[in-house]
């Protein structure tokens, strides 16, 4: 498939409408039961799904595409009434920058314009069809970029900037969403960066260029073993639970996407909205659950499949009450029990049992209002 000719005049990113208005979840739905899955959604009463799409999957070679999955997905959803949000990560081998050949599966092409080529024609592929693109995901996380240096942050810029310039090449109604990064609670070029200072410099780098490139802020709310309501000087649940553990930094609380946002609106964009394109709570209690939470995910013990049910519904209640910025709230995830073994990290978080059966946590979510 040859890239599409791009369009005389590419816009500039659009100021949305505030109110909670997306309730949504992702999951892995490239699957032959994607119908099935698509049920479970709307039968929620939820209106959006996402779906990462790793690029190196559908580029498998320079300028050969295979859509055959992702195809099948969009028409699956659309054909449900979902609005739908794609996730583009992991750059193929042949494009892969040299930090990103080390440690990680994922990581970003090392010239930033063959995701512009990518995103333009991806987004051409599903012009009306797709609503939403999420430009890259958690990319403070080595795991999901490679080694960090204090050239990254300029490197993830140019990304965004590649990738807006593609989708509104094809698509200039598409919303862009500046990938959100993880709540890591760490400085570490090895590891991570911590979630505020990475916006930080990112936002600062060359006088704000990467305002330009999007429309919604993407961020990914983790409460750990902490309610909705909890805070760092008042961390109930987790002191309840588990043992005063998780609860020495900002970002382990479900609160922290204020602060991210208030470093955006601080640079003058506070009307730019918020998307949750992943949020959630891990538990590894209930039926088919692991004998010990997955390494780094210890907190699923705290916290029961109860908690997980009252912490979800209580998530949506207090953000339509006190954060109107924020538009669009993304479950973290459907069936990734169906997906994975137990002891992958991904099981704890499902709101749906390997069999489909709803944890109490999808019986929440399906009662509660919208």
């Amino acid at each position: 498939m040859s890239t599409p000719a791009p369009s005389a005049t590419i816009p500039g990113p659009r100021v949305l409408a505030q109110g909670l208005q997306g309730y949504g979840v992702q999951g892995e739905f490239r699957r032959a039961d994607d119908a099935t899955l698509a049920n479970l959604i709307t039968g929620a009463g939820l209106n959006w799904v996402k779906q990462q799409v790793p690029w190196q999957e559908v580029e498998n070679q320079p300028g050969i595409y295979n859509w055959v999955d992702v195809d099948r997905f969009v028409n699956t959803m659309r054909g449900k009434n979902l609005n739908v949000l794609l996730s583009v990560v992991k750059a193929p081998d042949f494009y892969k920058a040299e930090e990103s050949k080390k440690g990680t599966t994922h990581g970003r092409p090392a010239d930033a314009t063959k995701f512009r080529e990518f995103m333009q024609v991806l987004a051409a592929r599903y012009k009306g069809r797709v609503q939403a693109y999420e430009l890259w995901n958690e990319e403070n996380l080595s795991l999901e970029w490679g080694t960090f240096s204090n050239a990254s942050y300029g490197q993830f810029v140019d990304l965004v900037k590649n990738g807006y310039l593609g989708v509104k090449a094809s698509d200039p109604e598409a919303i862009i969403i500046l990938g959100a990064p993880t709540p890591t609670g760490v400085f570490d070029n090895n590891i991570g960066i911590d979630d505020a200072v990475y916006l930080q410099r990112v936002f600062d780098y060359n006088g704000g260029e990467v305002f330009q490139y999007f429309e919604a802020l993407g961020v990914h709310p983790n409460g750990g073993a902490n309610a909705p309501d909890d805070s760092q000087a008042n961390p109930a649940h987790s002191t309840a639970t588990c043992g005063g553990g998780w609860s020495n930094h900002p970002s382990f609380f479900f609160d922290r996407y204020k602060e991210l946002y208030n470093l955006m609106a601080a640079r003058g964009h506070g009307s730019k909205t918020v998307w949750f394109t992943e949020f959630g709570w891990a538990t590894t209690d209930g039926p088919g659950a692991p004998a010990a939470p997955a390494a780094g995910y210890g907190y699923a013990s705290c916290n029961t499949e109860a908690n997980q049910s009252a912490f979800f519904t209580r998530a949506f209640e207090k953000v339509r009450a006190e954060s109107p910025y924020v538009t669009h709230m993304i479950i973290w995830n459907l069936n990734f029990q169906q997906v994975v073994a137990n002891t992958d990290e991904k099981w704890a978080f499902g709101i749906l049992r390997s069999d489909l059966s709803p944890r109490p946590a999808y019986t929440g979510i399906k009662a509660m209002p919208k």
